[in-house]
């Protein structure tokens, strides 16, 4: 499952500690996760959306664990949620001891419209079938990044059993913003945006999702 990826991609980071925060769906989470050496903790204002979460990692938690991000975009999805949460009293950690992360695809290819094709049917799962329609975080979250009228469209094909037509319903420029994918020239020009937002201090780590050498390769190059 997603969250047993996530879990274990986390643990394999050299993370000494990793919570999972369970809400909606609270015993099934539990249960993906249960053969892992993570901590599985509650967070009662789960109802509330995404930001209780965000809010309650900096409270908490060393770091918090992003399935996709806007590196141009995080002042008023993520920055503020955190902030709130390390301004709560007996709050862990300070931003500066705390780490953010989100997964990247990073793809080389030269078709970009042919790849963002080949991501739409995971996100349109991810926006349409993972949660009820009016409790699916990852769509809340694409909602705040300005897609509420399509991700409501999407919501509405998938759970209707339209899965293909949700995929096609999935905007192209909320797969650009979120991944890297184009030539090496492409994804080194827009790797700039996630650069910057290091240096701001609105990201801190890019788990890279690959199966290219040389999207590692060039990874490499740039990062290290």
């Amino acid at each position: 499952t997603l969250v047993h990826r996530a879990a274990r991609l986390a643990l394999e980071s050299g993370a000494a500690r990793v919570l999972v925060v369970v809400g909606a769906h609270a015993d099934e989470v539990r249960a993906a996760v249960a053969a892992l050496p993570v901590e599985c903790l509650a967070n009662p204002a789960w109802s509330s959306g995404m930001a209780s979460s965000l809010r309650l990692a900096a409270e908490i938690a060393d770091g918090v664990l992003l399935s996709f991000v806007d590196p141009d975009d995080t002042a008023t999805i993520v920055d503020r949620f955190l902030q709130e949460g390390f301004a709560k009293s007996g709050a862990r950690c300070k931003r500066s001891e705390f780490t953010v992360s989100s997964f990247v695809n990073v793809i080389v290819h030269d078709d970009v419209a042919a790849v963002q094709a080949m991501l739409q049917p995971t996100l349109a799962r991810q926006l349409g079938g993972m949660g009820s329609k009016g409790k699916n975080f990852y769509a809340e979250f694409a909602k705040r990044m300005g897609y509420e009228e399509q991700v409501e469209r999407i919501q509405t094909l998938y759970l209707a059993g339209e899965k293909d037509k949700a995929a096609q319903a999935v905007p192209l420029d909320l797969i650009d913003r979120t991944n890297l994918i184009g030539s090496p020239a492409r994804i080194r020009e827009r790797l700039s945006r996630w650069k910057a937002a290091e240096r701001r201090g609105s990201l801190d780590m890019m788990l890279l999702t690959t199966e290219q050498p040389e999207a590692l390769t060039l990874m490499a190059e740039e990062l290290l």
